[in-house]
């Protein structure tokens, strides 16, 4: 799959979007608001579409590989969710009219919520079992949300 077929595919959803490229890192809503892909597939190395229902991942490890996709959608699996805290330097939040956050390393990027503190990324883990001993491992995993921390457990 390339990534205008991924964006065709992904079209549908509402959500977010993280993308690594090999010279930017994007945060934003999806469809994108702030951001745009068009013309910067040869840098793309890695695309998460998500939302509470569903993840669509184009991910590759190099230029010069073929991209793999992959789709998580949470139908009658057994998961486990985890809040991933986000770095943020929270002596130099921006106000609140501006979307950007400084790391505590010194990187800018967007962060599409209005409460910037306790910024956190759901990760979703899918279980599976081994055949042998029936202990629990995990199987997969996924973005599932952005959340500050005044709506988990929302």
């Amino acid at each position: 799959m390339n990534v205008s077929d991924f964006k065709a595919k992904s079209y549908d959803m509402t959500g977010f979007v993280i993308a690594s490229l090999t010279d930017e890192y994007i945060v934003d809503t999806w469809p994108l608001t702030k951001y745009s892909l068009d013309e910067k597939d040869d840098k793309i190395l890695e695309i998460h579409v998500f939302n509470k229902d569903r993840e669509e991942r184009l991910i590759r490890t190099d230029i010069s590989k073929d991209f793999k996709y992959r789709q998580a959608v949470d139908l009658d699996k057994d998961f486990i969710d985890e809040y991933h805290l986000i770095d943020i330097d929270t002596k130099k939040i921006e106000s609140s009219s501006s979307a950007n956050v400084l790391t505590t390393g010194g990187g800018e990027f967007n962060l599409p919520l209005n409460v910037k503190e306790g910024a956190r990324l759901k990760i979703r883990y899918y279980l599976d079992r081994y055949e042998t001993t029936g202990h629990v491992k995990l199987a997969d995993w996924r973005m599932v949300d952005l959340v500050s921390s005044k709506s988990i457990g929302d």
